[in-house]
């Protein structure tokens, strides 16, 4: 029997050259795209403040039978300038995506966000995600 959920392949989620509030509003419809396209159809909520999905009718929490469904990938590369808000932003999407069984990826990781996870203190949060040579 082939397993008629597949991994989706997506674009990546481009990020700005400033990362901050300001970015929350842009960045958080293309993850909820995403997650919609890696669901097949699923309905995911718009939940400003929870993660999304969680307020779904759906089994978010259930993962069985359901690993691998998507794919959520951040382009970071053109990030010059990063606020606490956009840091907070990135592992907002990162819990999302783990919530709903789906692999998170950042790209390009610039150097400016490199040192704003540094200077907050949550390079071990992120060093799954980034490389921090």
């Amino acid at each position: 029997m082939t397993d008629q959920k597949q991994s989706s392949v997506v674009d990546p989620i481009r990020f700005p050259e400033e990362l901050d509030y300001r970015t929350v509003d842009a960045v958080r419809t293309q993850v909820l795209a995403n997650l919609d396209l890696g669901r097949n159809g699923d309905q995911v909520s718009d939940q400003t403040g929870d993660h999304a999905g969680d307020q779904t009718g759906g089994q978010a929490g259930d993962r069985s039978g359901d690993s691998g469904v998507g794919q959520i990938v951040c382009d970071v590369s053109c990030v010059e300038r990063v606020s606490t808000p956009g840091v907070q932003l990135l592992l907002s999407i990162a819990a999302t995506a783990e919530s709903h069984d789906f692999d998170f990826q950042l790209t390009g990781t610039s150097s400016a966000l490199n040192e704003a996870v540094e200077t907050l203190g949550l390079k071990t949060h992120f060093q799954e995600w980034m490389n921090f040579e």
